[in-house]
C-alpha cells in the first residue's frame, strides 16, 4: 500500500498540489518568517540527529537560500558541523535529497509538516518524499 503521507493538517502529499497555483510560475513570492522561538523549539524538541540519531545537532532549513524562513515546517535538526560534515553536509552536498528530508520530517514531526508552505517557500512543487537508504 502506497503511504499517504498526511501532514499537520490532514492533507495527504498526493493532493497538495491542489492548494497550488497549476504552473510554478504563478507561485507568489512567499513571506519570509523569523521565528526564534521555533528555532529554539525544534533544537529543544530534538536533541538528536533526525537522520542518523547522532547526539547534537544542528536546524537545517528543508526549503534553504536566500530569504530562508525560520518556522517550525521549514526546520528539522541534523547532525555535524556547519555545512560541510554528518549528516547536515550530507544535505548541503546533495547526498541526503529533498526527498529525503522531506520523509524524514513527515516520519519525525509530522504536527509542524505543511507540504502547502513548504511548496511555497520553495515556489515549486516538491517531489515525493522518500525514505533515506540509511535509515
Amino acid at each position: 500500500m502506497l503511504a499517504r503521507f498526511e501532514d499537520g493538517q490532514g492533507i495527504c502529499f498526493a493532493d497538495h498540489r491542489l492548494y497550488l497555483p497549476k504552473r510554478t510560475a504563478d507561485f507568489p513570492p512567499a513571506k519570509t518568517i523569523r521565528d526564534t522561538d521555533a528555532l529554539e523549539l525544534i533544537g529543544w524538541r530534538f536533541s538528536r540527529c533526525q537522520c542518523c540519531g547522532a547526539k547534537g545537532g544542528n536546524r537545517h532549513h528543508i526549503i534553504g537560500g536566500v530569504g530562508r524562513s525560520d518556522e517550525a515546517t521549514n526546520l528539522i535538526v541534523l547532525c555535524g558541523s556547519g555545512n560541510v560534515s554528518g549528516c547536515h553536509g550530507e544535505a548541503h552536498g546533495g547526498r541526503l535529497t529533498l526527498a529525503n528530508v522531506l520523509w524524514l520530517k513527515w516520519q519525525q514531526d509530522r504536527a509542524n509538516l505543511s507540504w502547502v508552505r513548504l511548496a511555497v517557500l520553495r515556489r515549486g512543487f516538491l517531489p515525493r518524499p522518500r525514505r533515506p537508504e540509511r535509515v
